[in-house]
């Protein structure tokens, strides 16, 4: 009777982690935080409006 072949054990390849900025980007575009990423784009163009020029349009003249 011949020996036992060795048997190897299939090893499973574990889902490649995704990296930092792939994983922001899905945070991000969830629907869950549109809200909050919507927020935050229109407090940036507003605080970038008033720091320019235009802004001054806004202050009244004494």
């Amino acid at each position: 009777m011949a020996p036992p072949k060795n048997q190897v054990a299939a090893s499973r390849r574990q889902p490649q982690q995704a990296g930092f900025i792939s994983s922001a980007y899905k945070g991000l575009r969830s629907p869950e935080n549109s809200s909050l990423v919507k927020s935050v784009a229109i407090f940036a163009v507003a605080v970038t409006f008033l720091q320019t020029g235009f802004g001054e349009f806004l202050v009244p003249a004494f």
